[in-house]
Formats: structure tokens, C-alpha cells, sequence
């Protein structure tokens, strides 16, 4: 079985046609949500995230953007978030160990996203033979496979991100349902591990 991580683009001139939004999640007044470490999703809870101007500002109304438009795929710390008009719920019914999550843009936004969340956080480095360097492109990620669970088609790695984000590990499977996603060939890549 071949495993993927999944890598946001960082091409300027592909993100300049979008705003962005702040590299965490809200709850309320808590703004910094740890998602999925310290997060347990209640009924009543809305996940939101904040959109944010050339200067760090965060904007609650798309009328303060002329230029920009809102991204049809947006990354939050590891997180994916896709948006609502392009999501195909049907591409992902069958998988196994994923599941998507509303999130709504605090504020005046025409479209929510579909954030790809995992059920599992799995440690599953491969020590002897990964090489984890300060730069990540130096790095090489092997994964001990008898430690991931027969059947599953992606999850949270651990232990791995020196900063104490996750990665998203995604099977064959899903990365080719991913990919049926519009545009999305221009937004992510996936390197194989």
C-alpha cells in the first residue's frame, strides 16, 4: 500500500487571486483552537476560521475585498479545507478513517468549507530509516506500516512536524478521490513515502 503526505502549493502567482485566512481556528471567543489535540466537537459548536487582510487584519465581510477571491482550497495549520460548491460528499462515502467538518468563515462569506479531519493520530515513524532535518525538503519520512491499521485511509501522523502540527497521511484511495476534487491538481501535491 502506498502512502502519501499531502503538500499545500505555495505559487505566488496562483495565491495572489486569493484572500487568506489565519492559520487557526475560532470557537466563540476562544481564537486559538487546538484542532485535534486539545478539540472535541459538541453539537452545538461552530469551527470557524478568519479571514485576514494584507496586514495581519482580520475581515469580516468579502466587500473589503476587490481583488481577491475566496480560494476553492485552504490549509489551516495541517488541516485541508475544501470549499462547500466544489465538496462531493458521494467521492469519500466508502473510506475509512476520515470524516469532514463544517467551517464556517467568521463574518459575511458566501461559501462555508468541508475541513478533512482523520479519526485517528497514529505514531508510526519508521526511526531507523526516516532522517528528520531542520529544513523539511532534507527530510525523509518512512512510515512503519505493520503500526497502521488494515483498511484504514488516512490519518494524523505524530511526532513527526517539529513545530507539533500533524501530518495528513492519505492511502492511494483517497488521494484519487481527492483528486476528482475541481482544481484541485493546482492547490495540492502529494508525495509519495
Amino acid at each position: 500500500m502506498a502512502y502519501f503526505r499531502i503538500i499545500f502549493k505555495e505559487d505566488n502567482k496562483l495565491w495572489r487571486k486569493y484572500f487568506t485566512f489565519a492559520y487557526r481556528f475560532v470557537i466563540g471567543d476562544n481564537e486559538d483552537v487546538k484542532f485535534p489535540e486539545n478539540y472535541t466537537l459538541q453539537s452545538s459548536d461552530v469551527l470557524k476560521i478568519q479571514a485576514i487582510n494584507h496586514q495581519g487584519d482580520v475581515v469580516k465581510d468579502i466587500s473589503f475585498f476587490k481583488k481577491e477571491k475566496i480560494s476553492p482550497f485552504q490549509r489551516t495549520k495541517s488541516h485541508i479545507l475544501v470549499r462547500e460548491d466544489i465538496f462531493q460528499e458521494e467521492l469519500f462515502k466508502d473510506l475509512k478513517g476520515i470524516t469532514f467538518l463544517t467551517v464556517v468563515p467568521d463574518g459575511n462569506f458566501p461559501y462555508k468549507y468541508k475541513m478533512l479531519s482523520f479519526t485517528n493520530v497514529l505514531d508510526c515513524v519508521d526511526r531507523q530509516h526516516s532522517i528528520r532535518k531542520q529544513f523539511d525538503f532534507f527530510s525523509k519520512l518512512v512510515l512503519d506500516t505493520s503500526k497502521i491499521p488494515e483498511g484504514l485511509n488516512g490519518f494524523y501522523l505524530s511526532n513527526w512536524n517539529q513545530f507539533g502540527y500533524y501530518t495528513c497521511i492519505v492511502d492511494e484511495k483517497l488521494k484519487e478521490a481527492l483528486l476528482q476534487l475541481a482544481e484541485l491538481p493546482k492547490f495540492l501535491d502529494f508525495a509519495e513515502l
